[in-house]
């Protein structure tokens, strides 16, 4: 139960930033198109045409990649392009969160799956890093859950 709380804090956090319209418009300007197709829900034959002529690695504002953006969206199939492109599963925004922590916060499980099949690193532990500070959460043990 412990964990649950600390996962739905961590979220809102992390995902439920308000943007006022002048920022959103500067955020805009500093990702790459590859980035805003995704966000902006754009079709996946958009999405992949831009993915043969951009480099899939290149990072947007606040140093996340189109394969993290994905994962956060929940986009299987573009994830699964993104990984078939040489995507950097491991790599890590400013934050040092990696796609497949996107996926978890999300319970987005086939695309964790997907991301673990190409190799994402993975443990029982999630280490947070914010404004210099490390959090780490410790899913609990099968029986504790329910204490």
């Amino acid at each position: 139960m412990k964990i649950r709380i600390i996962k739905i804090l961590l979220v809102s956090f992390f995902f439920s930033v308000k943007i006022s319209p002048a920022s959103e418009a500067k955020k805009e300007a500093k990702n790459t198109p590859l980035i805003r197709a995704i966000q902006q829900n754009n079709s996946e034959e958009e999405i992949k045409k831009l993915m043969s002529t951009t480099d899939v690695n290149k990072r947007g504002k606040n140093g996340r990649t189109a394969l993290m953006i994905a994962s956060d969206k929940g986009k299987k199939e573009i994830v699964k392009a993104l990984l078939e492109a040489q995507a950097d599963v491991n790599a890590t925004d400013q934050l040092g969160r990696p796609a497949l922590l996107y996926a978890k916060l999300k319970n987005f499980t086939e695309i964790e799956k997907l991301l673990k099949m190409h190799g994402a690193a993975d443990s029982n532990d999630f280490f947070l890093i914010c404004k210099g500070l490390e959090v780490t959460i410790t899913p609990p043990l099968e029986n504790e859950e329910d204490q």
